[in-house]
């Protein structure tokens, strides 16, 4: 069983007093983020996995693989830390969700990814998860 997601790889941080800013969600700025605006962005990630999840219900597949493929907008984008964000933002949404059982190295039979074309109008990463032994219930 195949799920496609579509997450977006900014994230736009709103301030009272300062012009709001738009961020690459990736490994560089995530380590030096405060705790509270990593908190914002990993539930507003969860959210948005959560509204693009399907209506039906599965038992939790106990083995899963990804391929994620990502729309850069510049060209000196690291794909690397962006991948390995915007996954754990997604393993963490689908497990909360019921989907897959756990994310561990028994479960996940890996990720491939692939920097694909240039969009800087709507840059983001698709993940395509791929459900091994999950059965849809009525």
């Amino acid at each position: 069983m195949q799920l496609q997601v579509n997450l977006p790889i900014y994230y736009t941080i709103q301030r009272k007093t300062k012009p709001s800013s738009t961020v690459l969600v990736g490994d560089n700025f995530i380590r030096n983020a405060h705790h509270h605006l990593k908190n914002t962005i990993k539930q507003h990630y969860h959210q948005l996995v959560h509204d693009q999840l399907p209506s039906w219900s599965t038992t939790p597949a106990t083995t899963f693989s990804l391929h994620m493929t990502l729309y850069y907008k510049s060209t000196n984008c690291d794909p690397s830390n962006v991948y390995h964000q915007i996954e754990k933002y997604f393993l963490d949404s689908i497990r909360q969700a019921g989907l897959i059982l756990n994310d561990t190295v028994l479960n996940h039979m890996g990720t491939t990814t692939h920097p694909a074309i240039q969009d800087k109008l709507n840059p983001r990463c698709e993940i395509i998860l791929e459900l091994h032994d999950a059965s849809i219930q009525t």
